[in-house]
């Protein structure tokens, strides 16, 4: 083998290999242009696998290894908790934590296919291990954390398809420390006077989406106070347990080779909230949340929020408190996803903003509307657009890097095809997270289009229409107040049911929903200036309604259908 065939990982190692010759992995090793640009095989090959059919393998592993691995967490900790508190804390890194890896050996299997490699093993550092949600995606979304997942992967599976060269580098060593720095959080309440007076509290109201006003009148409903509870963090100290960590191995049924590697693996990458800070986040919180609530209403706090969601596992569990979920995005009941899935399952009620899946699950409406008056000069076509993970995840709601190549390539093409007298009425919003640093490359990209800072409310209402890039939450919540928006859905990308299929075809055939941005672009350029004649059409209405009342439903009075809700729920258990 040429020992000038030497394969990179990311960024990290990228400066260490420049000057040799190597192999790019992955696309966006250095710079988001390597993703665009590339020409890559290997990338098209995976994409071409059947998402689905990964997306079913990876849950039912999931579930798989919850099964074998909570009874293990419960002898561990000496605790006896249920199967469903275990749900509730470690499902979500469950997902996050098998999806990236089992990608990341997916691509490197296909990698070492055709052709042998040598690689630098840079830094001897201990694995990055999360020490509290909040800092889980981050982590997992870092360079540092990649680096070390894919040499771990390739020494594991690939050896003899790689020659793997160690040499300290203190560069990359140090980069890995800050990173372990940085994110070694523990959180914690802050312990305040007037705590006692929640302790009794009946009614818990996690903060989400719903507005400060709103959740002033939900407690007020029920004659309490805001449990105004402030979080705080701080530095975590604890030493590892490698006893545990390095000689445990998760014991299961072993059908393939990935799955041997997460039984020898499992408890090396298990972050310290399940083992070393157990204690903490399991106890914290007596004495300052309320002791036998009777309903926590919870709109997002079962994702990112470690607190929140021990605190959740541990009532409805040994309280037996009723947990009431709140839809607060896109994706949920539209397609398959495992954030849909775990939300409902997880709940005891789920309120939705317009569908029905069984008896669990009650309509309530959109947590969100848009003033559909418009400022008498807009004129602007706002283009609404989305981000993508630096690492990939398994999910329908989410782009490979494949996808999320194509994505860019077609808002740098979506200009070439509006009517050159409308270009400088385009306007691209960008998504917050801008994770790949897409916007700054879009601008150089483009550098006639206008890019909006506004919030949101101010954009719209100086837009004559909106385009969502994707089927997004802003899609719904233009639908649901009557706004003219038009989206784009790839319908061979996701499983949807008959019902939902029928519901986007109907949009589709009356011009709100396109498959590509070639016929939305036409549309557009047809009827730009009489864009409101055509949106209140009575065609497109009718349309507009089916689908708003499954997907985008209004309701003028929130707070009162959530009271009511919790009311029967509280009414139905005491009798």
């Amino acid at each position: 083998m040429n020992k000038k065939d030497f394969l990179h990982i990311n960024t990290l190692d990228y400066s260490y290999y420049k000057i040799k010759k190597h192999s790019i992995f992955p696309l966006h090793v250095s710079k988001i242009e390597n993703l665009v640009n590339s020409k890559n095989e290997i990338f098209k090959t995976f994409d071409k696998e059947n998402l689905l059919t990964r997306k079913k393998y990876l849950d039912k592993l999931r579930n798989k290894i919850f099964e074998s691995s909570y009874r293990e967490l419960n002898k561990i900790n000496k605790i006896n908790r249920s199967k469903k508190y275990w749900k509730i804390i470690l499902m979500p890194w469950l997902f996050q934590f098998l999806d990236r890896t089992f990608h990341k050996y997916e691509m490197i299997k296909l990698l070492s296919i055709k052709k042998k490699y040598n690689v630098y093993n840079l830094s001897e550092e201990e694995i990055i291990l999360p020490s509290c949600y909040e800092n889980l995606a981050e982590i997992y979304n870092s360079d540092e954390w990649n680096y070390q997942i894919s040499l771990e992967i390739i020494e594991y599976f690939f050896k003899n398809k790689f020659t793997i060269i160690k040499k300290k580098n203190n560069l990359i060593s140090n980069k890995i420390n800050r990173i372990n720095k940085k994110f070694n959080k523990i959180f914690f309440y802050k312990k305040k006077i007037f705590s006692k007076l929640f302790i009794n509290q009946n009614i818990i109201f996690f903060k989400g989406h719903l507005g400060y006003k709103d959740y002033i009148k939900l407690n007020y409903n029920f004659n309490q106070l805001p449990n105004n509870f402030v979080v705080l963090s701080k530095t975590a100290k604890f030493k590892k347990d490698f006893n545990i960590r390095n000689k445990n191995k998760l014991i299961f049924k072993i059908e393939n080779d990935f799955e041997n590697y997460i039984k020898d693996n499992f408890f090396r990458h298990l972050p310290v909230f399940f083992l070393e800070l157990f204690k903490h986040y399991n106890n914290e919180g007596e004495g300052i949340m309320p002791t036998k609530p009777k309903v926590i209403f919870n709109i997002n706090k079962l994702w990112w929020f470690t607190l929140q969601m021990f605190y959740t596992a541990n009532k409805i569990t040994l309280n037996k408190t009723k947990l009431i979920g709140y839809q607060h995005g896109c994706n949920y009941y539209l397609y398959d996803s495992f954030f849909h899935d775990h939300e409902i399952n997880s709940c005891d009620l789920y309120l939705t903003w317009g569908w029905k899946l069984h008896q669990h699950t009650k309509r309530l409406g959109v947590s969100r509307t848009f003033d559909a008056n418009k400022n008498k000069d807009s004129d602007k076509i706002l283009i609404v657009n989305r981000s993508g993970n630096k690492y990939f995840i398994n999910d329908s709601t989410l782009l490979n890097e494949l996808q999320w190549s194509n994505y860019l390539k077609g808002l740098i093409d979506l200009p070439k095809i509006i009517d050159p007298n409308l270009i400088k009425k385009l306007v691209y919003r960008m998504h917050p997270s801008n994770n790949w640093s897409e916007k700054e490359y879009l601008k150089k990209k483009l550098p006639q289009i206008c890019f909006d800072d506004n919030k949101i409310e101010k954009s719209i209402k100086n837009s004559k229409i909106v385009i969502c890039t994707q089927l997004d939450t802003t899609f719904l919540y233009c639908i649901s107040s009557n706004i003219p928006v038009l989206t784009v859905f790839d319908f061979d990308r996701v499983n949807i049911s008959k019902k939902n299929y029928l519901l986007l075809k109907n949009l589709q055939k009356q011009k709100i929903l396109f498959e590509n941005n070639y016929e939305l672009c036409v549309h557009i350029n047809k009827n730009y200036y009489n864009i409101e004649d055509w949106w209140n059409s009575k065609k497109v209405q009718n349309s507009i309604s089916q689908f708003s009342n499954i997907h985008a439903l209004q309701e003028h009075n929130l707070t009162g259908r959530i009271t009511q809700y919790i009311r029967q729920m509280t009414n139905s258990s005491r009798n």
